[in-house]
């Protein structure tokens, strides 16, 4: 009967070390950007390397990544967190898409800039305002009011 190798053992021979600080990058399947393992519950390497490193993940929480690096499993460069905890982290590094940068935008920042100046509820509204830029009165209305393309002045 052949003998089964340790997880650990399969696990971290399929990774590239580095001396130093520097990410410990997965060098075998990737999907979605994410290194695969595919261990029991635990398809994504960094979070198998968590679990070899420090034990199970509570339950609600995620890895998240210090580094940004998604195929590093250095254990010291992930941390537990929530998805709002991960969303968060996005925004402050500047990973998240806004304004121009997302694919499907309509707008542009200074068409949002002009919205916001000329907006007056009566011949520029909500309404007339999304049939010139080709958006819904909904998307006019939280432009005024601020709660999209915020990071506009």
């Amino acid at each position: 009967m052949p003998r089964v190798r340790p997880v650990a053992d399969r696990f971290w021979e399929k990774v590239k070390r580095v001396e130093g600080d520097g990410c410990w990058e997965w060098q075998a399947s990737i999907c979605m950007t994410y290194g695969q393992f595919d261990w029991r519950f635990e398809p994504k390497a960094h979070r198998m390397a968590w679990v070899l490193t420090y034990g199970p993940i509570p339950l609600g929480l995620d890895v998240l990544h210090q580094c940004d690096n998604r195929i590093c499993v250095r254990p010291s460069h992930l941390f537990l967190g929530t998805q709002a905890d991960n969303a968060a982290d996005m925004v402050a590094k500047g990973r998240s898409c806004r304004g121009t940068a997302v694919n499907l935008a309509k707008l542009n920042e200074a068409i949002v800039r002009h919205i916001r100046s000329v907006y007056d509820g009566r011949e520029y509204s909500y309404r007339s305002l999304g049939r010139k830029y080709g958006v819904s009165f909904r998307s006019i209305a939280a432009i005024v009011k601020g709660e999209t393309w915020r990071h506009v002045a």
